[in-house]
């Protein structure tokens, strides 16, 4: 059996600053390794970030992809800690949410995606990371997954309304801790 393992942190930022190069943009170490810490420990998706980066940096009027340029492009591209995007986050809050272990089916339901775009896309690097375990009941979040969880306030899925002449009980959505609104039924948990 051939076994596939992930990139090294230091492996991927000599990728990168390879890759920056031949892309002619400057970067400073600080910021090739935010880059490799959220790609997933994957070269491909190392220079898919570097590339928009480069972009970024030339829209800023930068010279060199720095801290600024990192920031604002992660947070576009809406790509987190430890690399998770929305849809790894979506399947974590809805394990977290139910607190009991999930079918695959459900999930899928859940999160309006495919069984085999969860299985292939969004399990694998979960898995992997151990931020879920797969059991013989369903996928259960793990105390990991569990932290990325509750420490995702700052993320996409916690809606904020400012401004808006429009009650929150229309719209249902709840106030939540103070942080926001947040619409309880995005997910219909």
């Amino acid at each position: 059996t051939l076994r596939m393992n992930y990139y090294s942190i230091e492996d991927l930022c000599k990728i990168i600053k390879n890759a920056s190069i031949k892309l002619e943009i400057g970067i400073d170490d600080e910021s090739a390794i935010e880059i490799a810490k959220r790609s997933r420990f994957t070269p491909r998706v190392s220079l898919k970030i570097l590339k928009r980066m480069r972009d970024f940096a030339d829209y800023l009027d930068k010279d060199i992809i720095d801290k600024e340029v990192v920031d604002e492009c992660l947070s576009s591209m809406k790509i987190f800690e430890y690399g998770l995007d929305e849809n790894d986050l979506k399947y974590l809050e809805i394990l977290n949410l139910t607190n009991k272990p999930l079918a695959i089916k459900t999930l899928a339901s859940k999160l309006n995606e495919s069984i085999e775009t969860i299985e292939d896309s969004i399990e694998p690097y979960l898995i992997e990371n151990n931020f879920i375990e797969k059991t013989a009941k369903g996928r259960i979040i793990t105390d990991k997954g569990k932290v990325i969880d509750n420490n995702s306030q700052k993320l996409p899925f916690y809606w904020f309304v400012e401004d808006i002449n429009i009650t929150s009980k229309s719209l249902g959505y709840h106030k939540y801790g103070g942080q926001g609104w947040r619409c309880l039924n995005k997910y219909n948990i």
